[in-house]
């Protein structure tokens, strides 16, 4: 099996061919460009393998940065809104409270949540009950479905007795704020005919610039954050906050889901994600430098196999252009080679020459030389 084997190697790797292709000038040039083409290909295709990693292992690390964010906003807007509902859930069991009973109520709610502006009462949709007055006195008696910007979002809170989290908005009484809105029903009295009575609004007003740097938006270090879905709309709302570009560069995409509605968070790498899938210029020299390297190393040895060969071709042809008759043989006297001057002076053929040995040969022209 083994010498079937060593037979057909034998006769795919012909030494003349090899010898043939060694031969040419142009060689070492050329196998040293194809090698060195070859290992920086395969460089090329091993950064580009890790290009991919470095990209998926960012993005789920990004994800959940992301996925933190969302859960603090969704956090603090819940919170916020379990207030809203505990406010409407006193005014609907006392829909005739006056200013100090809603300043007592606001007070606690307020003190221990720093996102949170203002609170407000607006009863048949007109801002009558505020909390804290200081700051926010433009904004009492405001009437709410009068206001372009305010009036949908009003309606909409009525319409599906849910909260609905709207904005930004531009304040009456100055800034930029979500207001959530959480309807009033009044359930009808034992002499009242009918469904539930529509009251009011409790009105919540978020501070934008808190709940974003909170949550790690505005003052991300890391990340591009942009969000769309103005008024809860989601994905098909407008862009309220960070660069439209954010939401066209491949970005990782959460909704915040809110009481009644979402927005659309979209997160990219500050500098894009060529940045975090790129391979570090000093590994780019190094793969250059081992490229090179490799295919210097092909040329030495093929130069050195050339030189070989023309020292071997040179011996060849003195060997067998030589007048005297030259015999190499080993130690013990066995011959190895005979140039033709050898057969000639001695009338031996080549291949009865080579069964003798140094012994055999009782006399010798004086021209012979033995080797």
């Amino acid at each position: 099996m083994l010498l079937n084997i060593s037979e057909s190697l034998n006769r795919m790797i012909n030494p003349k061919e090899i010898r043939k292709i060694l031969s040419k000038r142009y060689l070492p040039h050329l196998a040293t460009i194809s090698v060195t083409l070859i290992i920086s290909a395969f460089f090329i295709f091993l950064g580009t393998i890790e290009k991919e990693r470095d990209y998926y292992e960012y993005r789920s690390y990004a994800l959940s940065q992301l996925s933190t964010i969302k859960a603090k906003l969704e956090d603090t807007i819940n919170s916020t809104t379990s207030l809203s509902y505990g406010v409407a859930a006193y005014v609907s069991t006392n829909p005739d409270l006056n200013n100090s009973d809603f300043e007592g109520l606001a007070n606690k709610l307020i003190v221990h949540n720093k996102h949170i502006r203002n609170f407000g009462l607006a009863k048949n949709n007109v801002l009558t009950y505020i909390y804290p007055l200081k700051g926010n006195e433009e904004a009492l008696g405001f009437k709410v479905l009068e206001h372009p910007e305010q009036r949908e979002s009003a309606l909409r809170a009525i319409k599906t007795k849910q909260t609905v989290v709207a904005g930004p908005i531009n304040l009456v009484q100055g800034g930029i704020g979500f207001i959530s809105r959480t309807p009033i029903y009044l359930k009808p009295s034992g002499k009242e005919k009918g469904g539930e009575r529509y009251w009011g609004q409790v009105s919540v007003v978020i501070k934008m610039d808190t709940l974003f740097e909170e949550a790690g938006i505005s003052n991300n270090k890391e990340l591009n954050i942009a969000v769309r879905g103005k008024d809860g709309t989601g994905a098909s709302g407008d862009i309220f906050f960070g660069d439209k570009s954010v939401f066209q560069s491949d970005p990782i995409l959460l909704d915040v889901v809110l009481p009644e509605g979402s927005w659309k968070l979209a997160a990219i790498p500050k500098a894009g994600w060529e940045s975090v899938s790129s391979v570090p210029l000093r590994l780019k020299i190094l793969r250059t430098i081992i490229s090179l390297t490799i295919g210097f190393l092909v040329f030495i040895y093929l130069k050195a196999q050339q030189r070989i060969m023309e020292s071997e071709e040179k011996y060849k042809m003195f060997f067998q252009n030589e007048r005297d008759a030259i015999v190499v043989h080993d130690e013990s006297g066995e011959f190895f080679d005979i140039n033709p001057a050898w057969e000639r002076l001695y009338g031996y053929s080549r291949k009865e020459s080579l069964k003798l040995r140094a012994t055999d040969i009782s006399a010798e022209p004086e021209n012979t030389k033995a080797a």
